[in-house]
């Protein structure tokens, strides 16, 4: 999910939403998606959505034309995580994305894709209206942006995307890179878009897109902000577990006082040093094999939108992001809810960090979910004040399938104030409760 808001603090402007094109997600929720199979995770993968592609909204043409942005294997889950996006007339479509994740025997945990369908095959040739320059003075304009010097080119590129590298201190503190992309519209269809890259000194960095063509040259069609408007799919505040009520997107949860510079701050200057479930506070990640090193996280992107599939019931294996995103969550709250009531970096709080310099720091929160340890439990474990507690949380066996315990908010909330209560008891150096 993108944030839309206006740019520069300029409350008139009426900017244009993102169009995203419509989600399709499987998931296991008893077994898995397929059975055991061999080969490459990627084959295995698109065989499968090719084979159903109807129940994505998809046809199999959908599916030929795309390009690998990422594939890696977790080290502790052996899960295969591919990332495909999908491709028009040569050229990239702007969060065209499929997502599948494979077991190590083959067998498909989850798949979802944001691909657009019934597009042409043949026939469109990328021919921008208007030029890289034009395109990032018309970004400075919806903006609200004075620009009173020219936009220079330090580099020109070549190839059908025309990627080049422009300049303009006014607009932006790093040089732009600008180059082509199509961008998903409302009507099922796909724009030319320059694709443009600004940072501004108030810390905003942004991924624009203006249209290059058609009734809307020269108009933003689409924007992110990579630096703030964290959002989070999760059952939010005052929702207790999820049998009280759904998840939802909360953006930019974080209390401007405890957490200054947002969840993912590490060294109190803005923009994030994370892009997935760690930052000054809390680091949370699973430790599927009991080994307290941890292990994935999910990753939030470089808008830090954070959106893990969630299937109730379902294996706790095909959920397992979903819990690690809602127990950072939930623990973030939990630290800056607790700052206000008197568990301040002075008083010995969980931070890396420390903003005030009071304290020592050096002690965020360490969370694993899933570890075999706390089969049936969950537990906090605080050392004194500089080194990090270790909150461990496991799985519910009297639930069909079994039970994350790190998606109820409750038993984190329960655990952490128990390190709460142990660092204010006798002081932040002494950790006897």
């Amino acid at each position: 999910m993108m944030t839309i808001y206006p740019i520069e603090g300029t409350p008139f402007w009426d900017f244009p939403p993102n169009f995203l094109p419509p989600q399709a997600y499987q998931a296991a929720t008893e077994e898995f998606l397929t059975a055991p199979a061999t080969g490459d995770p990627q084959t295995i993968a698109l065989n499968y959505i090719r084979q159903h592609a109807g129940d994505f909204g998809l046809t199999t043409g959908d599916l030929n034309n795309f390009i690998v942005t990422d594939k890696y294997v977790s080290e502790e889950s052996g899960i295969t995580n591919i990332y495909l996006q999908q491709t028009f007339a040569g050229l990239p479509i702007a969060d065209a994305v499929l997502n599948a994740n494979v077991l190590s025997n083959g067998q498909i945990v989850s798949l979802g894709t944001d691909f657009v369908a019934g597009l042409p095959t043949a026939g469109f040739v990328p021919t921008p209206q208007i030029s890289q320059e034009d395109a990032v003075l018309a970004f400075a304009n919806a903006a609200g942006i004075s620009v009173s010097e020219p936009v220079s080119t330090t580099s020109i590129g070549v190839g059908i995307e025309q990627g080049s590298v422009l300049n303009n201190a006014e607009i932006s503190l790093d040089p732009i890179p600008a180059k082509l992309q199509y961008v998903p519209n409302a009507s099922g269809g796909v724009e030319l878009a320059w694709q443009v890259i600004v940072r501004r000194p108030n810390g905003q960095w942004f991924d624009g897109s203006v249209a290059a063509e058609g009734d809307r040259l020269g108009q933003v069609i689409r924007i992110s902000d990579w630096s703030a408007n964290a959002s989070y799919n999760v059952f939010p505040v005052p929702l207790k577990d999820p049998a009280e009520g759904g998840r939802s997107i909360v953006v930019d949860p974080q209390d401007a006082i405890a957490s200054p510079f947002g969840w993912h701050d590490a060294d109190g200057i803005v923009g994030p040093e994370f892009l997935d479930t760690q930052g000054n506070n809390v680091h949370a990640q699973d430790d599927l094999n009991g080994d307290d090193f941890g292990g994935t996280r999910p990753f939030g992107n470089l808008g830090l939108n954070f959106n893990p599939p969630l299937t109730i019931p379902g294996p706790p294996l095909a959920n397992l992001n979903a819990g690690i995103l809602q127990a950072f969550y939930a623990a973030n709250v939990a630290h800056d809810v607790s700052m206000h009531y008197g568990f301040t970096e002075a008083a010995g709080n969980f931070q890396t960090k420390n903003y005030s310099s009071k304290g020592q720091g050096n002690d965020h929160v360490l969370l694993d979910t899933q570890d075999p340890i706390s089969f049936n439990n969950a537990f906090m474990a605080t050392p004194p004040e500089g080194q990090s507690p270790m909150l461990t949380m496991g799985l519910i066996p009297t639930f069909v399938p079994f039970r994350d315990v790190a998606l109820d908010n409750v038993t984190t909330w329960h655990e952490f104030f128990h390190g709460v209560s142990n660092r204010l008891t006798g002081g932040p150096k002494n950790a006897t409760p």
